[in-house]
């Protein structure tokens, strides 16, 4: 019996030590070890204070939204191009080199190949510049060299930016072109124009001289419909006193009666000086027979 019960102690001692080894004990929360991220490209990415824009994020987006643009810059340049004409019709007599541009359809136009080259012009300009916007005096130097070719003046430029601004939207969807990338577009255009101005004509003080030649045509094809001044100052001044009716319709009958008196006059004067005449004629005949009479008798006496 006791021997039983040792061993009954012995066994319950080894599962208690069991029981307790199985419990864990909470362990210590170690501290979490900071990670250092490497800095984004972006954010290291200083701007050229020549540019307009204040952080390296508004290159990335143009660039981004560019891409877009590069895939079809032949259909958005001709698609700009032509809503710049249709706009400032008087500007199509600039571009001589671009047969029948002063004349023909503008969408006929746009399927030539001078049309096309004209039109890219501008949109060349901008894609190079955008591609140097981390080097900067590389797009100051395309600008230098393309503004001249491009026949541009101060003038169409600022005319050149609503028709090019529409193009990008258009292309790219309400989606993509949001504020921001509007806003971007905005400063990127004031930037070419500004640097672009060095090397065109500007004439934003002189008038408009293809405008004024079309005013000029205009006004010898149609002539002008100058009014009766005093014709409706008469008419008007009747309307207003009825009795200067009356006082016209006499001085009608005054005038009238005035000619017939004269008329008479001068019919009367017409007939003395006919009966004058006559009687000046009747007397030369008398003459002449007197002169036959005296040449008869002379021949009788003769006889």
């Amino acid at each position: 019996m006791g021997a039983l019960k040792s061993k009954f102690r012995r066994s319950k001692s080894r599962s208690d030590k069991t029981n307790d080894a199985s419990v864990k004990s909470p362990k210590k929360l170690s501290k979490k070890k900071s990670v250092n991220l490497p800095e984004s490209q972006s954010a290291r990415k200083t701007v050229d204070p020549r540019l307009p824009f204040s952080n390296y994020r508004q290159i990335f987006s143009i660039r981004n939204a560019w891409k877009a643009i590069q895939r079809a810059m032949e259909e958005c340049a001709k698609e700009t191009f032509v809503s710049f004409l249709t706009k400032n019709a008087k500007y199509r007599a600039v571009f001589t080199d671009v047969k029948g541009l002063k004349d023909e359809d503008l969408e006929t136009l746009r399927f030539h190949e001078d049309f096309e080259l004209k039109a890219m012009n501008m949109f060349n300009i901008f894609d190079d510049v955008i591609t140097n916007l981390e080097e900067v005096n590389k797009a100051l130097r395309t600008i230098e060299y393309e503004a001249e070719p491009t026949e541009f003046t101060a003038k169409m430029l600022k005319a050149y930016h609503n028709p090019f601004i529409e193009t990008i939207k258009w292309h790219l969807g309400s989606d993509r072109f949001t504020e921001a990338t509007e806003n971007n577009f905005e400063l990127l255009y004031q930037f070419v124009y500004d640097e672009m101005l060095k090397y065109v004509r500007d004439d934003t003080a002189e008038p408009d001289e293809v405008e004024e030649e079309a005013t000029t045509v205009e006004n010898d094809a149609v002539e002008p419909d100058i009014p009766n001044i005093d014709a409706d100052v008469h008419a008007e001044a009747d309307a207003a006193d009825p009795g200067n009716e009356n006082e016209a319709d006499h001085e009608n009958e005054a005038d009238h009666k005035n000619e017939a008196d004269h008329k008479n006059e001068t019919d009367h004067e017409s007939e003395a000086d006919n009966g004058n005449e006559t009687n000046n004629v009747g007397n030369d005949s008398v003459v002449v027979e007197d002169s036959q009479i005296e040449v008869s008798l002379c021949a009788d006496e003769k006889s």
